[in-house]
């Protein structure tokens, strides 16, 4: 008997999915009780500075509401500062890392710069001149088991710089669904019952 089986093919799809945000306070909701709409803070929860203190603003200062919750921080306080924090990675997974950031000052792209980093990796450098959050979003191999995400203000130090909020990083995880049924694009099947190569039958599907 003789058989004979032509192409066939596989689609194996797979999808990505998000874990927990391996960020602590990344919203900065988490402070000491503020008297007014902003403060100078020494320390909050989770992150630490390096420079000048750290400014806190809440939605009620009223040129820009928080981006997620009720709080958001800018990076040029009585000066530029940078504001960091130290996560637990696993080397070789890729993560995705995502934060808010908006100018303070509108049409003046000399002071409201700064710049994001992962590790070694620097992710971007925002300079806008609008007043207004926006996204930024990346996906980075972890290199080492501790990885810092770090933000700092670059622009003029005026007390007027970046504003910042909703930080969050996650683990990628990639799952692989069952493997489903072949597909055959074309097949065809012989049967020979004669023992002679040249009488058989051949059906084609």
């Amino acid at each position: 008997m003789k058989k004979i089986l032509a192409n066939a093919m596989f689609i194996i799809p797979f999808s990505v999915l998000s874990s927990e945000n391996l960020v602590s306070n990344g919203s900065f909701e988490n402070h000491s009780v503020l008297t007014g709409t902003w403060a100078l803070l020494d320390e909050i929860e989770g992150w630490s500075t390096e420079g000048a203190k750290l400014e806190i603003q809440k939605t009620t200062i009223n040129f820009i509401d928080s981006q997620s919750g009720d709080s958001h921080i800018e990076l040029d306080s009585t000066g530029n500062y940078s504001i960091y924090q130290n996560i637990p990675t696993v080397i070789g997974k890729r993560y995705k890392v995502s934060f808010y950031y908006s100018a303070r000052v509108v049409a003046d792209n000399s002071t409201n710069r700064a710049r994001a980093s992962f590790g070694d990796t620097t992710l971007t450098t925002m300079n806008a001149t609008t007043l207004g959050w926006k996204k930024y979003e990346y996906s980075v191999i972890a290199t080492d088991n501790v990885t810092q995400i770090k933000f700092q203000g670059l622009g003029r130090s005026d007390s007027l710089g970046a504003l910042l909020d909703n930080v969050v990083v996650t683990e990628e995880e990639e799952v692989t669904p069952p493997e489903p049924p072949v597909t055959c694009k074309v097949g065809v099947y012989g049967i020979n019952n004669f023992g002679e190569d040249n009488n058989s039958y051949v059906y084609k599907f």
